[in-house]
């Protein structure tokens, strides 16, 4: 069994990925279970520096994949992220914050505009969903009701009763009609 370097770094580059998001997200729980201020604010910073990260590596990994030890180089930062407060602290500090505050407006605008977009989105989305729904829902209906209405006219059947009336078992649909009784009678000649 002979693995491609292509499904080993896969498989390297998933380890990475869980690593640097389960341990992290271990201790937060732990930060929030001591109550440690100090702890929060440590992998609040984290965690805002491995979202920024992974912005930044998911679009750098179309043009630079080809690039020697490039997941080497994205491996070592996320080991020094996760196990270097320093190192958060300086990216923090230096980059994701100062880029972060700069564009805050445009942000919390994008933010705005996408949830308003998200709403009307899923209003449309919905509302198409149940009108069709709804119609086909109603086609149902109309062939089910059809196919009976064709079936119990076929079996309409007619007779003379005892009196002489030729009876016509077949039902009416006249709702304007009280009577209980649905057969139709005529007077007919019993020599016919």
């Amino acid at each position: 069994f002979l693995c491609t370097t292509s499904s080993m770094m896969d498989i390297s580059e998933l380890s990475i990925e869980w690593l640097a998001t389960l341990y992290p997200a271990y201790c937060s729980y732990k930060a929030i279970k001591n109550r440690d201020n100090v702890a929060h604010l440590r992998w609040l910073k984290y965690w805002v520096c491995y979202a920024f990260f992974v912005f930044i590596t998911t679009l750098a990994d179309y043009f630079l994949f080809w690039v020697p030890f490039y997941f080497l180089a994205k491996t070592a930062v996320l080991l020094i992220l996760i196990f270097n407060d320093t190192w958060v602290n300086r990216l923090y500090a230096t980059i994701v914050h100062p880029t972060l505050h700069q564009n805050e407006n445009n942000i919390e605008a994008a933010i705005s505009n996408a949830q308003t977009g998200a709403v009307h989105a899923a209003k449309t989305v919905g509302s198409k969903v149940m009108t069709g729904s709804q119609t086909y829902i109603q086609q149902l209906f109309i062939l089910f009701t059809s196919d009976v209405g064709k079936n119990s006219e076929d079996d309409g059947e007619e007779e003379n009763n005892e009196d002489g009336y030729q009876v016509n078992h077949t039902n009416k649909n006249d709702d304007d009609d009280d009577s209980s009784d649905d057969s139709d009678y005529s007077r007919t000649n019993k020599r016919d």
